[in-house]
């Protein structure tokens, strides 16, 4: 008769952690983006005097670019450049999902649970975080 061998436990195990893994550096990815997206912000408006709305655009942009190149190159690790276009289409498009959901996420918050905005839009980010890395891990870069 066979025993099952111990493998299966160890399988799970490398599993979770290289999820943990690839859950850091999808934060940390994320944090890059907002920084970039912060510091182009600022540097438009305080150096280049440019129109907040525009410069709200190009922050965006900026942010998006570093997002999904460290998302696609560094957090799943995507290889595949034949597939680049298709990529950055489907997280642009999760990204503007991604706008419309905080904002009702937040609104919802306020105007109905009656919670402070910051602590609404901490909230709606950590909701937003979580889905967009599933979305990202399990149908942009799989």
């Amino acid at each position: 008769m066979r025993y099952p061998t111990r493998v299966a436990p160890r399988k799970a195990f490398a599993h979770r952690a290289h999820l943990a893994v690839q859950g850091g550096k999808f934060l940390v990815a994320g944090g890059l983006s907002t920084a970039t997206h912060l510091v182009v912000l600022y540097a438009l408006l305080e150096f280049f005097s440019l129109w907040y709305l525009w410069a709200a655009t190009l922050g965006f942009l900026a942010g998006f670019a570093v997002s999904f190149s460290l998302q696609k190159y560094w957090t799943f690790r995507g290889e595949h450049t034949r597939t680049v276009a298709a990529q950055m289409a489907a997280f642009l498009a999760l990204q503007a999902t991604n706008l419309v959901l905080n904002a009702a996420g937040v609104y919802a918050l306020v105007a109905y649970a009656a919670l402070p905005p910051l602590l609404a839009q901490l909230l709606v980010l950590c909701a937003l975080a979580l889905w967009t890395f599933l979305i990202a891990k399990t149908r942009i870069f799989r």
